[in-house]
């Protein structure tokens, strides 16, 4: 796999929750210098304020006719801004600033998560912007090399994620509810990466199963494969 000139390769790693995406991201910049672990600007991080400030009025045609009142029960109203103000500047910032010895780029919930999320669980208003989502759709068709999707058993997953540290709505659910919602959530990521693949036919798509498969093993393969000619 090779990236344009002058640029590192960009790779997203995405999955269900408890599928080991952090975990493979870290292992992966652990095994090179070379490697850099990014993601989205957080929006309750003041270091982010400039960047927000500075792409927000570009976002308002678009936040205008997202319709927040319609915003679906249990998604945040800020989560929806802050994706639309990031997939519409983040592009061009993937990058910048690398140091020079980067030669990878891995995103944990970049991009092709951001998509996912909002075409699944935010605002209604948003959907009908077809214009928008069909140019978010070729902008990062372009600006992603590789996606590395990861999955498990929800047997496993949904345990999973309840015993990891931090908030999460599959840990108030039942096993059956937990299983609809993950079932919803891969839905909105097989739409979401078609879409990404009918603008790039380049763009490659990794598949992995982690329900038995440790990070070491699983890394080893994934490095061979995003450097295989």
């Amino acid at each position: 796999m090779s990236s344009a000139p002058g640029r590192p390769l960009v790779i997203e790693i995405i999955g269900p929750a408890g599928t080991g995406k952090s975990t493979i991201a870290d292992a992966l910049a652990e095994r090179s210098n070379e490697v850099l672990v990014a993601s989205p600007p957080d929006p309750r991080s003041w270091r982010s304020l400039p960047f927000y400030a500075r792409h927000l009025v570009a976002s308002l045609p678009v936040l205008v006719q997202m319709g927040l009142p319609a915003v679906r029960e249990g998604y945040r109203f800020r989560a929806p801004i802050a994706s639309v103000v990031v997939l519409n500047s983040w592009d061009t910032k993937l990058v910048q600033k690398t140091p020079d010895r980067c030669g990878l780029i891995v995103l944990d919930q970049g991009p092709l998560y951001l998509l996912a999320e909002l075409y699944g669980r935010g605002p209604i208003g948003l959907l009908g912007q077809t214009q928008w989502w069909d140019q978010m759709y070729r902008r990062y068709a372009q600006a992603l090399d590789c996606v590395v999707r990861l999955d498990a058993d929800d047997t496993l997953l949904i345990p999973r994620i309840r015993e990891r540290a931090g908030h999460h709505r599959v840990k108030q659910m039942t096993d059956s509810e937990g299983r609809r919602f993950l079932a919803r959530w891969r839905g909105s990521l097989n739409y979401t990466l078609a879409r990404l693949v009918d603008h790039s036919r380049s763009l490659r798509v990794l598949s992995y199963d982690t329900s038995s498969c440790s990070p070491e093993a699983l890394v080893d393969v994934l490095l061979q494969e995003i450097y295989a000619p």
